[in-house]
Protein backbone atom coordinates (compact mmCIF):
# COMPACT_ATOMS: atom_id res chain seq x y z
CA UNK A 1 0.00 0.00 0.00
CA UNK A 2 2.84 2.37 0.88
CA UNK A 3 4.46 1.82 -2.56
CA UNK A 4 1.15 2.58 -4.27
CA UNK A 5 0.71 5.85 -2.34
CA UNK A 6 4.31 6.88 -3.06
CA UNK A 7 3.87 6.15 -6.77
CA UNK A 8 0.57 8.04 -6.82
CA UNK A 9 2.13 11.04 -5.07
CA UNK A 10 5.06 11.07 -7.49
CA UNK A 11 2.71 10.80 -10.48
CA UNK A 12 0.58 13.66 -9.18
CA UNK A 13 3.69 15.79 -8.69
CA UNK A 14 4.96 15.05 -12.19
CA UNK A 15 1.54 15.78 -13.66
CA UNK A 16 1.29 19.09 -11.80
CA UNK A 17 4.76 20.06 -13.03
CA UNK A 18 3.97 19.06 -16.62
CA UNK A 19 0.70 21.01 -16.60
CA UNK A 20 2.27 24.21 -15.28
CA UNK A 21 2.63 26.42 -18.38
CA UNK A 22 5.75 28.22 -17.13
CA UNK A 23 7.78 25.16 -16.18
CA UNK A 24 10.41 23.28 -18.11
CA UNK A 25 9.94 19.53 -17.98
CA UNK A 26 11.79 16.84 -19.88
CA UNK A 27 13.10 19.18 -22.58
CA UNK A 28 9.69 20.81 -23.13
CA UNK A 29 9.32 24.55 -22.52
CA UNK A 30 5.91 26.23 -22.51
CA UNK A 31 6.87 29.82 -21.65
CA UNK A 32 7.93 31.84 -24.74
CA UNK A 33 10.31 34.03 -22.71
CA UNK A 34 12.08 31.03 -21.19
CA UNK A 35 12.14 29.36 -24.60
CA UNK A 36 13.66 32.46 -26.23
CA UNK A 37 11.19 32.45 -29.11
CA UNK A 38 9.48 35.44 -30.69
CA UNK A 39 6.45 35.22 -32.96
CA UNK A 40 5.35 37.96 -35.36
CA UNK A 41 2.08 37.94 -37.31
CA UNK A 42 2.99 39.32 -40.75
CA UNK A 43 -0.50 38.97 -42.28
CA UNK A 44 -3.96 38.06 -41.01
CA UNK A 45 -6.96 37.70 -43.33
CA UNK A 46 -8.26 35.63 -46.21
CA UNK A 47 -6.43 34.41 -49.31
CA UNK A 48 -7.85 34.65 -52.86
CA UNK A 49 -9.63 31.31 -52.46
CA UNK A 50 -11.42 32.51 -49.31
CA UNK A 51 -9.38 30.57 -46.73
CA UNK A 52 -8.71 32.40 -43.48
CA UNK A 53 -5.00 32.41 -42.63
CA UNK A 54 -2.21 34.01 -40.66
CA UNK A 55 1.33 34.42 -41.95
CA UNK A 56 3.51 33.81 -38.89
CA UNK A 57 7.22 34.41 -38.43
CA UNK A 58 9.33 32.78 -35.72
CA UNK A 59 12.74 33.82 -34.48
CA UNK A 60 14.50 31.71 -31.87
CA UNK A 61 17.50 32.24 -29.63
CA UNK A 62 17.79 28.49 -29.02
CA UNK A 63 17.88 25.25 -30.99
CA UNK A 64 14.70 23.15 -30.92
CA UNK A 65 13.54 19.95 -32.55
CA UNK A 66 9.96 21.22 -32.59
CA UNK A 67 8.18 24.49 -31.82
CA UNK A 68 4.41 23.97 -31.74
CA UNK A 69 2.16 27.03 -31.66
CA UNK A 70 -1.48 28.08 -31.98
CA UNK A 71 -3.02 31.05 -33.77
CA UNK A 72 -6.26 32.67 -32.65
CA UNK A 73 -8.18 34.84 -35.12
CA UNK A 74 -10.54 37.34 -33.54
CA UNK A 75 -12.94 40.10 -34.44
CA UNK A 76 -11.69 43.67 -34.06
CA UNK A 77 -13.29 43.76 -30.58
CA UNK A 78 -11.41 40.64 -29.43
CA UNK A 79 -13.91 37.78 -29.78
CA UNK A 80 -12.01 34.66 -30.91
CA UNK A 81 -13.75 33.21 -33.97
CA UNK A 82 -11.21 30.73 -35.30
CA UNK A 83 -8.04 28.84 -34.50
CA UNK A 84 -5.21 27.05 -36.21
CA UNK A 85 -2.00 25.38 -35.19
CA UNK A 86 1.20 24.12 -36.74
CA UNK A 87 4.86 23.68 -35.92
CA UNK A 88 8.35 24.49 -37.03
CA UNK A 89 10.92 21.66 -36.97
CA UNK A 90 14.71 21.74 -36.64
CA UNK A 91 14.75 25.34 -35.43
CA UNK A 92 18.24 26.85 -35.29
CA UNK A 93 19.35 29.79 -33.13
CA UNK A 94 19.33 33.18 -34.84
CA UNK A 95 17.32 31.93 -37.84
CA UNK A 96 13.94 33.29 -38.93
CA UNK A 97 11.18 30.95 -40.10
CA UNK A 98 7.86 31.77 -41.74
CA UNK A 99 4.71 29.77 -42.44
CA UNK A 100 1.09 30.23 -43.47
CA UNK A 101 -1.35 28.88 -40.87
CA UNK A 102 -4.86 28.03 -42.10
CA UNK A 103 -7.50 29.07 -39.57
CA UNK A 104 -10.51 26.82 -38.90
CA UNK A 105 -13.89 28.40 -38.17
CA UNK A 106 -16.88 26.75 -36.53
CA UNK A 107 -19.45 28.86 -38.42
CA UNK A 108 -18.30 32.47 -38.49
CA UNK A 109 -17.59 34.75 -41.41
CA UNK A 110 -14.15 36.34 -41.43
CA UNK A 111 -14.53 39.97 -40.37
CA UNK A 112 -13.12 42.79 -42.49
CA UNK A 113 -10.29 43.60 -40.09
CA UNK A 114 -9.48 40.38 -38.21
CA UNK A 115 -6.76 40.22 -35.60
CA UNK A 116 -4.44 37.25 -35.15
CA UNK A 117 -2.47 36.34 -32.04
CA UNK A 118 0.09 33.55 -31.62
CA UNK A 119 0.45 31.38 -28.51
CA UNK A 120 3.35 29.02 -27.91
CA UNK A 121 2.10 25.51 -27.12
CA UNK A 122 5.60 24.18 -26.48
CA UNK A 123 9.20 24.18 -27.66
CA UNK A 124 10.99 20.84 -27.42
CA UNK A 125 14.69 20.14 -27.45
CA UNK A 126 13.93 16.57 -28.50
Amino acid sequence: MRRFLTAAALSAGLLATACNPVETFGGIIRDPEKAGVTFTVKECGTDPSGNAYALVQLKSEEQYGTVLFNVDMSTPDGVVIGQGSTSFRNVQPGQTYETKVIISFPSQEVPEAPKCAVRLDFASTQ
